[in-house]
């Protein structure tokens, strides 16, 4: 009979709470006493399977050291006993995945203040790589600013004046 591996983790947590941090412990006592108790052959079959699966699952994930691989006796290891401080397998995931990102984070604060010659003005490089971002200021670039007649004529006007005004003083005098 295979096992879930949804039951054996939901059993796992249950073994990395109750284990003792300074004895050897049982998989078998541990479900036996509190949350499994197989009457029928087939349940006893569930029951070994579980146990078993369960150990080995936690060996293979680090939390556990075999004591004897005859048998479900196994001893906590550093790993399994932060996870069991932790509150189980799945917040030690939690926290592993937390102090990860902040191993992280310095990193891409310190990498907001690094390159190009931006006199320590904070820029984000994964600013300028994202496409969304060029795509939206090639809109904006691309779009010239709309000018209203009065200012154009505004320029028209001054940039005669100025020609004049070059003729009347520079070349007549020459």
């Amino acid at each position: 009979m295979k096992i879930s591996e949804e039951k054996l983790y939901k059993y796992l947590e249950i073994i990395l709470l109750e284990s003792e941090i300074t004895e050897p412990n049982s998989s078998m006592n541990i479900l036996h006493e509190k949350y499994l108790n197989p009457i029928t052959e087939s349940e006893r079959e569930e029951y070994f399977n579980i146990t078993s699966g369960i150990v080995l699952l936690g060996v293979k994930l680090g939390y556990f050291k075999y004591l004897s691989k005859e048998t479900d006796w196994y001893e906590l290891t550093e790993k399994g006993i932060k996870a069991k401080e932790k509150g189980g397998h799945f917040k030690y995931l939690d926290f592993i995945e937390t102090k990860e990102l902040e191993k992280v984070k310095p990193t891409i604060i310190a990498e907001n203040y690094i390159g190009g010659n931006n006199h320590g003005i904070q820029s984000s490089r994964s600013a300028f790589d994202n496409p969304e971002i060029h795509k939206q200021s090639k809109i904006t670039e691309t779009k010239p600013p709309k000018r209203s007649f009065l200012e154009i004529t505004s320029w028209v006007i001054g940039a005669v004046a100025a020609i004049i005004a070059i003729y009347e003083f520079i070349i007549k005098k020459l």
